[in-house]
This record gives C-alpha cells, structure tokens and sequence, in this order.
C-alpha cells in the first residue's frame, strides 16, 4: 500500500510514504507559467502520481488537504489585515480542483482531510509551518526539506503519514 499526501497550497506539493510508514517520495506539484500566470501541470501531476503507485500496479490511496478559499479579507495573528482578491481566490479553487481531478482519473480511492485533524495528530495545533518542517525533517530524515520554503512538502508528507497511521 501506498499513501499518497497533497498539500494543495500555494507552494503545493506531494509525498508518499509505503504500509510501514516509509519515505518514499516528496516533491513540488508540477507548475506551468505562462507570463505572470501559473497553473498545475495536470499531465505531469497524473504522471507524477503514476510513477509512484509504479503505474497503478501499487494499491494505494490520496489525501488532500481540504480547503476553501479565505474571506476576501480578515484579520491575521498579528492583527493586521489580511487581502486574498476575487482572482487569487478563483485560481486557488482551479488548481484545488486540478488536483482533485487528476486523482479521480487514477481512480484512486481519495480522503479529504481537515488541516485541523491532521494537525492534531502530529501535536501541531497551533503551531506554524515551520514546526511542521522541523517535525518532518525528524520523522523523515533522508527527505531534503533543507529550505525554509519546503514546508509544503513536509505538510504532504505529514498528510500522508496521518493517512497512514489513521488507515482501517
């Protein structure tokens, strides 16, 4: 079994880990730019997805983040105000949906997770991106989460680890 963990943020990214809780893989989710605009490579992210369950060959099973879109605006930690336009707000649900898409193609079977739940079960409540780094880093010591702006893949990996450990 393989268990799959998307981070579906604005610096997405993907992970696997095997039955025993074994790092696999974990990269960025494929962009593609075109000018100022970015969207995810849909072809490269089912590709991507098939390698690692060794083109469908490998049971295996998705979890993604779910979210939703921010209010357009709101108040952040340190109470300053916090913006997300109508456009932001509108390419985050396309690539949200990307996402989802490509899975259901693959036919895999798909677990939508609350960032509260997954949180939770790491001990992260709470805590910022950076302690979910630090905790993935320790779980996983041969991924290369060395950058500060590789948190998205260490919340993949955590996804996947929470899929894991929470499987029936």
């Amino acid at each position: 079994m393989i268990y799959i963990g998307i981070d579906p943020g604005a610096s997405g990214a993907i992970a696997a880990v095997d039955k025993d809780g074994l790092f696999i893989v974990c990269e960025d989710i494929p962009i593609i730019q075109d000018g100022k605009s970015k969207a995810i490579d849909a072809h490269a992210l089912c590709v991507m997805i098939r390698n690692i369950t060794n083109l469908g060959i490998t049971e295996s099973k998705a979890a993604v983040e779910h979210v939703h879109a921010m209010p357009v605006e709101r108040k952040g930690k340190d109470g300053k105000i916090i913006k997300q336009g109508a456009t932001s707000i509108f390419n985050f649900g396309k690539s949200y949906g990307t996402i989802l898409g490509v899975i259901g193609s693959l036919m895999l079977q798909r677990h939508d997770v609350p960032p509260q739940t997954w949180k939770r079960h790491h001990g992260l409540i709470g805590k910022d991106k950076e302690a979910s780094r630090g905790l993935a880093i320790k779980l996983f010591p041969i991924a290369n989460l060395s950058r500060k702006k590789d948190h998205g893949m260490a919340e993949a990996l955590l996804i996947a680890k929470w899929l894991r450990d929470t499987d029936k």
